[in-house]
C-alpha cells in the first residue's frame, strides 16, 4: 500500500495540488457529516489535498473596489479541486479499487441541515 499512497500523492501534485496525504478514515474521525462511509460505504481511507489560491484579489476585495477577482479565483479553485478529485478517483478505479470523487461545493448530503 505505501506504493499506492505515494502514487496518489504524486498524481495529486502533478495535477495541481500543493500537497496531498492519504490516511485512514479513523484518523479523520469527526461529526457524522465528515463520515466518508456516507458517500462510499466501504471507504477505508481518505485522500486529502490542498491547492494554493492567488492573492492578487485581496486589495480590490477588501478595498471594496470589486469582488470579481475573488470570484474568479474561487471559481478556478473549485474547478481545480473537482478535477484533481476526479483524477484520483479514476486512478484508483483503474487499479480495481472503489473510489468516489466528491463535488467541491460540499453539497453531497441532502439529508443534512445547513
Amino acid at each position: 500500500m505505501p506504493g499506492l499512497k505515494q502514487d496518489l500523492i504524486e498524481l495529486a501534485i502533478k495535477k495541481g495540488a500543493l500537497n496531498a496525504r492519504v490516511t485512514t478514515k479513523e484518523r479523520m474521525a469527526g461529526p457524522p457529516s465528515a463520515d466518508p462511509t456516507y458517500c462510499l460505504p466501504s471507504a477505508r481511507a481518505i485522500v486529502a489535498f490542498n491547492i494554493a489560491l492567488d492573492r492578487d484579489w485581496i486589495p480590490d476585495y477588501f478595498g471594496k473596489v470589486s469582488r470579481m477577482p475573488f470570484r474568479y479565483v474561487m471559481y478556478h479553485a473549485y474547478q481545480l479541486s473537482g478535477f484533481i478529485s476526479q483524477q484520483l478517483a479514476a486512478f484508483l478505479q483503474s487499479r480495481g479499487h472503489k473510489a468516489q470523487s466528491l463535488s467541491p461545493n460540499g453539497v453531497y448530503r441532502p439529508d443534512s441541515k445547513p
